[in-house]
Parts: C-alpha cells; structure tokens; sequence
C-alpha cells in the first residue's frame, strides 16, 4: 500500500480575522496590539530601580550624586526619550513608544505566521501472511513514512540587556540623544563608584568608575532585515512487525510477535541570531540597532546563524500471549473466554542540538539542552469473559469481564505497578442492555517527561502585575513588588509588552507514574417496536492523580495562583517567577516550569449515541433507497484540574473548565457538542448533510475582565457526495464549512490567531474532491 499528501500553506494574513494580532483595549473592545518588539528599536534604561539597587543594605549610609537622588520620572538619567524610545529613521530624534495597547507602535506579526502549515508526507508499506500448517502462520507488517513541514514565524525579537558602545552611533543617532547616552554613561559610572566605595560589586557590567563610552540598558528590535524564521522538519519513520499465530487445539490457540520502531526527525532552522555576535557588533560598532533598516547586509551576516538539531526514538515490543475458549457454565451463555501472556518493552529517545541551540545563545526559535534516555517494562497479564446466563426470564444476557495486568519497570520512581479493570452486561430483554466497568489504571512518564533537557516557549499569558486592578488591590499589589516590581509600576501594562511570556520548560528523571480511578455505566436500547434505531448512553467517570505537568499548571497558572490565590512572595510557586529590574518577564528573566507530579484531573459527562434507518420505498438506481441518521453528543458535567493538590479547597485551587475557554483551561471545553448527520443512501450513491454544534462557553478567569468574557455557541454544516462508479473506483466531492461559519474572536484571552484554531474552523469553505481506486 502507498499514500501521498501534499497542501499548501495559509498565512494568518489570509483571513481578516487573524490579519492582526488583537488584544483588549481596557474599555470592553479589540484592538491591535501586536507585539512590544519593533523594527525600529526601543532602549530602554531602568531609572528609579536602578538608583533602588545602588543601595546598600538598609540602615548603611552611601553618599550618592544630587542627579541621582532625584527619582523624579525621566531626570535621573536626563532620559525622558531614551527610556522606552522609539527610533525611526536615522538622524530623526527618539521618542516615547507608545504600547498602551493602542497599536501605534506595535509590531504586527500575524500575516507572516501560518494559520495551516505546509506538508508533504510518502507513506509505503507492505503486509502479508503464510500459512505453514493449520497450527502455524506466519505473519509480518512494515511502514515507511517520510513527512516534511515547513514552519515559519514573524522575524526574531531580541530582547534583553545589551551593552552599546556610543561612539560608533555618533553622526547616525540624533545629537541630542548621543547626549542622553553620554549623560546616562556617566551617571553609571557615577554610580559604580558610589558602590565601590561603599564595598559593593559594580552595578554595571563594565565596572568603570568613570564614563568609558558604554551604556547598558534593554534592547527590543525586531529583525526583519534578518528575514523570518523558518524551519523545516523531516521525519523517517519506519516500523516492522513480525510473529507467528496458530492453534493449540480446538480450544485454544497463541500469537506471539516482535515490534520494532524508529524515527528521526532533523530540523534546519533559517532566522536564528547568535546574542553574544549580536552584543559584539554593538561594542565595535558594526551592528546598529536603532531605527527602521538600520541593520546593514553585512551586520545580518555577521551575527546571523543557521542552526539544526535532531531527535531519535525507538520503541521495542515482544509479546506472547495464550487465549481460549475451554468450557461452558452450562447455563444458556456462550464460552467461557481466557487470555493470559507476557510483554517486554523497551523505549529510548534523544534530542540532539547543535551548540548554538544547547548553549543558550540563539535568538529565535526556542533554544534546547541536549537529551537521551531511555527505559523498559516487563509485563504479565490475563483477561477473562464469563458469559454466565442467556436466554432465561428477566436474563437474555448476563455477562461479565475482569482484566489484570502486572508491571514492572526499570524507573525507581515508578518500579512494580498493578492495574485491573471489571465490569459486567446485563440484558434483562432483548431490548436493553445495561453495562458498566470500573478501572484502575497507570500511566509512566516518558522519556521526554522524564529526561528532556531544560528548553524555552512562549505561552499567551496574563501578568496579573500588567493590569489596571492590580493598583487598587492591595494584596495583589503588595506581592507584585515583593516579586520585584517598582512600586510605580504595578498595573502598567508596560511591564508585559506582548501577549505571550516566557517559560523554561524541562525534564525531571525523579517524575512517578500518572494513576487514574474510571468507571462508566449505561445501557444499549433496540426497542422491537422501532425496527432500525439503535441507541446508547452512558455515564462516564474519570479521575487522575500525580499528572505529570508543567510546575504548578504552566506559565499563566503559576502567575495566577502566586498574585490571585497564595499572595504570599515567599511561597515556592511565587519563587518560580523571575523578573528584571523594571519589573517585566523578559528573557533571561522567566518562569520556571518544569515537569512535576502536581495536579490531578477529574472529568465527567454523558455520552449519547443513536442511529436509525428509514426505507423510502423509491430509488434512482432501481433499488429502494433509505434514509439514515445519525446522532453523537456528549455533556461534559465536570472537566476540573486542580495544579496543586493541597490548594483544592481555596476559591481558586480547582479550575473548573466545563463550559470554560481562557488563558488557564486553553481550548474550549462546551458542555453540549453534537454531531449530527443524515444520509441518503440510494445504491452506489451517498448524499450526506452534518451539522456540529459546540455550545456556549465563558472566559475562565472570574478575577479579570476580558473584552471577550462569553464565546456564543458555534455550528458549522458539512455538505457531501460520493458515488461508487465501479466495484473499484469511487468518486467522492464536497464541502465542508458550507456557509462559511468565522471563528469567534478573541482578545487577550485567545490561543492564537485571534481564535482558538483547534476548536473553531480558521480555513472557512473548504472544497475538496477525492478518487478512490481499489485493485
């Protein structure tokens, strides 16, 4: 067999919704927000906190400079402009950036983000089997998968702490802030001599006691000279299957078989900068980072880099197992059944990067520590189905089932483990059946849980410290300076620029396995006086505990649960924040969000399913054509995780997302969906119509208001044809999204593309058309 697939890609700037990166604008609307990082270039020079640091110890006396002891805004350093300038073409004078959400002065990343990204996959494979005797067959299955994506973002930001020598700028920046910057290199100096005097390191890293034509602030440039980020993924998957089956005797039979896998995935990645090359050419003056199109061709080439990095896995089964049907209980049941058997697995992997991605340098894509691992499970196990009566008063069935299962693993942390499962089926009528099950189960960490090397990503997230609400609450506010934001700042949307914040995010070899509790219980109902309808509903009841997740929920949870719930600086998830001197999360300063067995999950709903037949009596194709219709639904009563056990009885320890969408419970989580489609089934032609319903759902965050607080419910309609023109050839077209149905939008409150695109439809009306050839 052999499959083929190539599409095309679909830019964010395709579509108006996802044109524009959008955010609220503090008054109940949207508005472009985009990203704080910008073409042109913004310095910015920590003013009140800087002369804060310069301080020793309280109750020690320092003597500092009169310039520096004014704290007044913009006359410690004489830097009204520089402190958050924005520079436009050369020559032209810094201004003020203006980032109140307002998009004057953001960058707009989205049209050159992919909203479906490009794919091109070869799929070949063969299967096949031997009979050698009636007790011996011989069988074995291989795959080979070569998959290709492209990957592209908006240019790189570089953000962060940078010292620029002032110098090699004179006669391209403006005179008078060439005079900012030399008052701003002098009072550090001042200021390290302050602190030498007094015993303390310099606060500035070039340690001079006197100007030497350096200054040292933050730098957000985007670098479109650079270009976008590209990277391109290429996996080689390929598996096979080997084993042997046959019977025992009349009764019983056995299948063993030996499964091996490999994949490697090599990434190349095209729009990386090197930091340290980047801080290199502002000292010698090569590189200019101020103003749009200030970087020349041969500045891009001097700090540009081209990284690669590579992963591998490989996964080993063996299994043998025994199964038969030995004897009846004599009571109208079918056989009894038993299976019972042994496995042995084997899984490994590792993350390769080049020295730019492990050493932390790169600007980007998300650098990466290198990472391999691996570990293995023996495994006993046995089933049995007891079919114990059948066709007796109030008993035309009753059936009933357990399971066992035996593990052991190399992983200290998880070592021997035992899960079971049991449940049962009785019919009292034809008609109805109910049945029900109850399960222990377990799941061990993988080896990228457990062994992958620290790495960064950008999650969407709220620093509760960024809103307006945080001034006025006491409590909130109190933390947020205690975690190191300038009094002055708190509820300044200027310290969170962009909608998304970093994290590092990373293995832990010492993770335990995931351990879950489910039952379910329902019926199946075929009532006699309905010929043709079948239906079934059932209850379902799913509880995990020790998840493995990111610390404390993730980024934007850790945020949360540290100012809106635990206000307490000195707690642990409070210490997992880091925050420069102006108060904002801006790399190398991030949340720390590595693997931990912390939360535990707990999901419940109803599952609803029914179809029914209608013959009409007519047909085209000569024969009686039917009608069919089909209904699947699901209510979701609960869907709750609680990111830190010992937190679930405190008003925000448990987030509910049943019915809920935000920043801490992702996608949408509808408490009614349904899918519903009828089909009209005439011969070797099929005419079908779907309808999918999601409905209503809220923002998960009671403590903010968003512009967006309620995403109304969403239906979308599916419309197809298909048409068997031979025994081997078939003709199927259609189309999905046939009215065209937009994505809610989204502010600060979204996943990406102004929307939530794993949930709601982002490509519109989709035509498609399909052959199908059987030989």
């Amino acid at each position: 067999f052999a499959n083929y697939s190539k599409r095309k890609p679909i830019f964010q700037g395709a579509r108006d919704f996802s044109a524009f990166g959008l955010g609220d604008d503090g008054d109940g609307g949207l508005t472009p927000l985009g990203s704080g990082t910008i073409p042109a270039g913004r310095f910015t020079v920590g003013q009140t906190s800087t002369v804060r640091n310069a301080i020793p110890a309280v109750g020690t006396t320092l003597e500092i400079p009169a310039v520096l002891a004014n704290r007044g805004a913009g006359t410690v350093f004489g830097n009204d402009l520089l402190l958050g300038g924005l520079f436009g073409d050369p020559g032209v004078a810094a201004r003020p950036f203006i980032g109140d959400g307002a998009g004057n002065d953001t960058y707009n990343y989205a049209p050159v983000n992919f909203l479906q990204v490009p794919q091109e996959r070869w799929l070949v494979g063969a299967f096949g089997e031997y009979e050698v005797s009636d007790a011996l067959t011989a069988y074995t299955e291989i795959t080979f998968v070569n998959n290709r994506v492209d990957n592209q973002l908006a240019a790189s930001p570089l953000t962060g702490s940078f010292q620029v020598a002032i110098a090699p700028l004179t006669g391209v920046l403006n005179a008078a802030d060439i005079a900012q910057l030399r008052t701003i290199d002098a009072n550090e100096a001042a200021i390290n001599a302050a602190r030498i005097a007094n015993g303390l390191a310099p606060l500035f890293d070039n340690g001079a006691v006197v100007a030497n034509g350096i200054v040292t602030g933050n730098i957000n440039k985007r670098l479109l000279e650079v270009g976008p980020r590209a990277a391109l993924d290429e996996r080689n998957a390929f598996r096979a299957l080997v084993g042997v089956k046959g019977t025992i005797s009349e009764d019983w039979g056995y299948d063993a078989s030996y499964f091996y896998a490999r994949t490697r995935n090599s990434q190349v990645q095209q729009g990386n900068v090197s930091r340290s090359l980047f801080q290199a050419g502002l000292l010698d003056g090569t590189v200019n980072p101020f103003g749009n199109g200030s970087l020349t061709q041969a500045a891009v080439d001097s700090f540009s880099i081209t990284t690669q990095n590579s992963d591998i896995s490989t996964l080993q089964v063996a299994t043998a197992a025994i199964s038969g049907t030995p004897f009846n209980l004599g009571m109208g049941g079918e056989d009894v059944g038993i299976a019972f058997g042994a496995e042995w697995r084997s899984v490994s992997s590792s993350f390769l990067p080049d020295t730019a991605l492990s050493s932390g340098d790169v600007i980007g894509f998300n650098g990466g520590d290198p990472t391999s691992g691996g570990y293995s499970v023996k495994e006993v196990f046995g089933e049995l189905r007891l079919p114990i009566l059948a066709d007796k008063p109030f008993f035309d069935r009753l059936d009933l089932n357990a399971a066992a299962r035996y593990s052991d693993y190399s992983l200290p942390a998880v070592g021997a483990v035992f899960t079971w499962t049991a449940g049962g089926e009785w019919a009292p009528i034809q008609d109805i059946t109910f049945r029900g099950q109850y399960q222990k189960a377990v799941r061990a960490p993988n080896v990228g849980e457990l062994f992958g090397g620290q790495s960064q990503g950008f999650p969407a997230a709220t620093d509760p410290c960024a809103l307006p609400s945080a001034a006025t609450n006491a409590a909130i506010r109190a933390v947020c300076i205690a975690t190191g934001v300038p009094a002055g700042s708190v509820g300044s949307r200027g310290i969170q620029a962009n909608a998304q914040i970093e994290g590092v995010f990373g293995g832990n070899p010492d993770l335990q396995e995931e351990k879950s509790t489910s039952y379910t219980f329902g019926a199946v109902i075929r009532p006699s006086f309905i010929p043709k309808l079948n239906l079934t509903i059932d209850y379902y009841n799913i509880k995990v505990k020790n998840v493995v997740a990111a610390a404390g929920g993730g980024v934007n949870n850790i945020l949360d649960l540290c100012y809106n719930t635990i206000q307490n600086a000195a707690d642990p998830i409070c210490q997992l924040i880091n925050r420069n001197s102006d108060g904002a999360i801006e790399s190398p300063f991030v949340v720390q969000a590595t693997n931990a067995n912390l939360a535990n999950l707990a999901v419940s709903g109803v599952d609803v399913q029914a179809d029914y037949s209608i013959p009409l009596g007519f047909g085209l194709s000569g024969d009686e054509s039917k009608l069919n219709i089909g209904f699947l639904g699901t209510y979701t009563i609960s869907n709750n995780t609680t990111p830190i056990p010992s937190l679930a009885n405190t008003p925000t320890g448990v987030i509910r997302c049943a019915g809920k969408f935000g920043l801490n419970c992702g996608d949408p989580t509808a408490k009614y969906k349904t899918s519903t489609r009828v089909s009209w089934i005439d011969g070797p032609v099929t005419a079908s119509f779907s309808w999918n319903h999601l409905s209503a759902v809220r923002d998960d965050d009671d403590e903010t208001d968003f512009s967006v607080e309620r995403l109304g419910s969403y239906d979308n309609f599916d419309l197809s044809l298909s048409v068997d023109l031979s025994d081997n050839l078939n003709l199927t077209a259609g189309v999905n999204n046939l009215f065209d149905k937009r994505p809610p939008i989204i502010g600060d409150n979204q996943e990406q593309a102004n929307t939530y695109p794993g949930t709601y439809d982002v490509l519109g009306r989709d035509l498609f058309v399909a052959v199908g050839l059987r030989f």
